[in-house]
């Protein structure tokens, strides 16, 4: 969020972020910036961060330009030997041919957690699946057979396990043991939650987003891009409460919990704002690519986004797409920029 404020604002024409379930393309989304998730394993990190959220978070940047995206990208992408995930080199070893123009994309406007969008999200989808389809790229809707709601729930599970073992590594540096009054309530829920689980149902969690990003890679071989939006809904106020008085005092004794209560109170703690951004986790639990492009102003001229993903290795597929709408004048970009 910091990341995507001070380029908005015009401080900067980039800004270093990472992005764990979103939180590069949901902050584009929400700024009317680009925002870029790499595939998983083409960011080199050093061997303390090679298993960030098991995977699932990558660092790259927020920007103004498909220009900048692409200059940065392919300045610091690189395979590391050591490392445990590795990008499939596909676009390292050849490019999509020069003579094949049309681009077969497909669309989905449904909430993967059965969730409400919004009329401005669906438009958004709605207007650029007519630019494309005017610029002669083939576009078909679809449904994803994916399992929303149970791969969010394997997603709060590792978030516990790697907060636990975060908070574990504070207590041993810090020689003393963490309490509830040294962190955030929301802090302390994942960290009670994580202390719950077992070993087995961690594996089990993690061999779930395999799967997804089987069922993802088999869309691709039929698909260049899938389109959706990125957030649900424009910006939240900075004075909405995304959580209640009565969660907050749930999670004051989440240690008293069982583990499925405990699973049960983080889902319904995060509720809010994942209805406000139930699209983006998907790529990062898969490792495919995706992007946020700021293609729609809402009828209060707030920005919200539309995300492209794409098979793993193919961020140039991303590229692509996102010059045809920069040339074509279809990004709305901060007022400092215009």
């Amino acid at each position: 969020g910091g990341a995507a404020a001070s380029v908005a604002a015009g401080m900067f024409p980039l800004a270093a972020a990472s992005d764990g379930g979103g939180s590069i393309r949901i902050p584009a989304s929400f700024s009317g910036l680009i925002g870029l998730k790499p595939t998983r394993g083409t960011m080199p990190v050093g061997p303390a961060g090679f298993r960030a959220w098991q995977g699932a978070s990558i660092s790259f940047a927020l920007n103004v330009s498909m220009r900048d995206t692409k200059t940065l990208f392919y300045a610091i992408r690189g395979t590391e030997k050591a490392a445990p995930y590795q990008a499939p080199k596909v676009e390292w070893e050849h490019t999509r041919s020069a003579n094949k123009k049309e681009l077969n994309i497909a669309f989905v406007t449904t909430s993967p957690v059965a969730s409400e969008v919004s009329d401005e999200a669906l438009t958004a989808v709605k207007n650029a699946v007519s630019f494309l389809t005017k610029e002669g790229h083939r576009i078909e809707e679809i449904s994803l057979s994916i399992e929303g709601k149970k791969l969010m729930r394997s997603y709060y599970h590792m978030n516990g396990a790697e907060t636990a073992a975060m908070m574990e590594e504070l207590s041993y540096n810090l020689a003393h043991p963490i309490e509830k009054e040294d962190m955030e309530l929301m802090s302390w829920g994942l960290y009670q939650y994580g202390l719950k689980q077992s070993a087995a149902s961690y594996i089990h969690n993690l061999n779930a987003w395999d799967q997804a990003a089987a069922q993802m890679e088999e869309l691709f071989e039929n698909y260049d891009l899938l389109l959706t939006p990125t957030t649900a809904y424009s910006a939240p106020k900075i004075t909405d409460d995304l959580q209640s008085d009565t969660i907050r005092a749930q999670l004051a004794q989440i240690q008293n919990y069982s583990l499925k209560q405990a699973g049960d109170l983080v889902y319904e703690m995060f509720d809010k704002s994942l209805r406000f951004s139930p699209f983006t986790q998907l790529a990062n639990l898969t490792g495919q690519p995706a992007i946020s492009l700021p293609t729609h102003l809402t009828s209060e001229g707030l920005p919200l986004g539309i995300q492209f993903m794409a098979a793993k290795g193919r961020e140039d597929l991303l590229f692509e797409v996102g010059e045809i709408f920069e040339n074509n004048q279809q990004f709305h970009l901060p007022a400092y920029y215009q």
